[in-house]
């Protein structure tokens, strides 16, 4: 995963703590949005807020 999480750090240029904040605050958003689903309780939200992070779908965007 730490592989995973330096490459889409450079895609949105961005430092260490504001992916990790980032990520964190998807995370929560899945957890509040689908908390009956089967899919929460099969892959944890980090992950799904992870995956995406690098696929593109959400960008770190810096004030």
């Amino acid at each position: 995963m730490k592989i995973v999480m330096n490459d889409a750090r450079e895609e949105n240029n961005c430092n260490y703590y504001s992916y990790v904040m980032a990520v964190a605050k998807r995370a929560r958003e899945i957890v509040d949005r689908h908390e009956d689903s089967d899919k929460y309780h099969t892959v944890k939200p980090v992950c799904l807020a992870e995956e995406e992070f690098e696929a593109g779908k959400y960008h770190v965007v810096n004030d």
